[in-house]
């Protein structure tokens, strides 16, 4: 390393800027460092970073995005060359980093680190050196395989219009319920279902799945990383339980804005729960027994021991609260000799 930063006088003078004579050595030693240097360095760049070195002014377009707020997936593509690559992730960022990735898988040939950081997002990757691949594959043929393998992971929204072109598709706002501000609605042949959600994207795939649901036995497809391995979001679940749930999750959602449509100041929320009591296992004769709201997490400066405070408070603890009040409240009437109490709480 000494040996690269010694320079005398006249190696400064020609380095500063001066073009080089007709027959001087070029290989200056400094030279050779920062080559060494930049071979290091872009194996551990993020993918982002490398294909813009390659392909400057490229552009990613975000053309799907699903999932709960909470945890969102996002879908990417990018335009390389007449090729469209496609890449998937919980934000932008790391669905941009799997696109630009599978670009770099189509063409570039190095070993690639076993863990790429981006903005306190992960990506998963395990050590591959892609020289010493066991039989040779046209890169094309490759790429054009992993984009067919994406594809079939398709949304509800996607496969309804697929399935369905001719489905008339109406979007509703509703101001008053903030988790539900956009109601919309899908008829096809005589049939009509709802899915309401946060913005109107959210709206249409759920009322996309719940007509999936009905006519073609439509389940949720599986969520896939390419790199950390494949698993089901939700295995082995009916198509009864599917309408089921939704059913309960409406009657859930009408009871809180029947009881907090006038108080919008208490209205907003972070986690909604609720109980409801299906009779003779019909959806249509169920009661809702409770439903509430209440903290997602207490974090760690503000537990405590001394019942300072309630550390306890998540809605889903409430609502089995209330349900107990219930059941006191029906053992209290059959002990009296009164009927069955039918009161929401």
């Amino acid at each position: 390393m000494a040996e690269v930063m010694e320079m005398n006088a006249d190696d400064f003078r020609r380095s500063n800027g001066k073009r080089a004579s007709e027959g001087a050595d070029t290989s200056h030693p400094s030279k050779k460092l920062k080559t060494e240097m930049r071979q290091i360095n872009i194996s551990e760049k993020n993918p982002i970073s490398v294909l813009n070195e390659i392909k400057f002014g490229l552009k990613y377009d975000i053309i799907q995005q699903s999932g709960p707020s909470h945890n969102p997936t996002f879908k990417v593509k990018v335009d390389v060359d007449g090729q469209t690559y496609y890449g998937v992730g919980n934000s932008k960022k790391a669905a941009k980093s799997d696109a630009a990735m599978q670009v770099l898988n189509s063409f570039i040939q190095f070993p690639i680190p076993g863990m790429i950081v981006t903005n306190n997002d992960t990506i998963c990757l395990t050590k591959m050196d892609f020289t010493s691949d066991q039989m040779p594959i046209k890169p094309e043929n490759a790429a054009a395989k992993a984009n067919k393998n994406r594809n079939i992971q398709k949304g509800p929204l996607m496969t309804l219009n697929e399935l369905y072109p001719n489905a008339e598709m109406t979007c509703t706002n509703n101001e008053s319920d903030p988790f539900a501000r956009f109601q919309v609605t899908v008829k096809i042949g005589g049939e009509t279902f709802v899915g309401s959600g946060a913005n109107k994207k959210f709206a249409k795939n759920a009322a996309a799945a719940m007509a999936l649901r009905k006519l073609i036995n439509y389940s949720a497809p599986e969520q896939s990383d390419p790199f950390c391995g494949t698993f089901d979001t939700v295995p082995n679940v009916k198509k009864e339980d599917f309408e089921k749930a939704d059913a309960i999750t409406k009657l859930v959602n009408d009871k809180f804005l029947e009881v907090m449509g006038n108080d919008l100041d208490h209205m907003k929320r972070k986690v909604l729960a609720g109980i409801v009591m299906i009779k003779d296992g019909d959806v249509n004769n169920a009661e809702v027994l409770s439903v509430t709201t209440g903290t997602k997490c207490v974090s760690g400066e503000h537990i405590s021991i001394n019942g300072a405070s309630l550390n306890d408070m998540h809605a889903e603890i409430l609502s089995r609260r209330c349900l107990m009040n219930y059941f006191y409240d029906q053992l209290e009437l059959v002990a009296s000799g009164g009927t069955e109490r039918n009161t929401s709480r």
